[in-house]
């Protein structure tokens, strides 16, 4: 599922959305007035680097 929030509600809610791309493999998309960022988890394999 992907959740989009405001860029305010991001920094007040940051605990429990990015427990949600943790744990519920969701993905948040943040909203400001001019640029869109997307969230989600990485999957690595065993010895990958970021």
């Amino acid at each position: 599922m992907t959740t989009e929030v405001s860029a305010v509600s991001f920094r007040q809610n940051l605990g429990e959305l990015l427990n949600q791309v943790q744990y519920r493999n969701d993905s948040i998309v943040i909203s400001t007035r001019t640029r869109m960022r997307h969230i989600r988890e990485q999957v690595l394999f065993p010895g990958e680097r970021i």
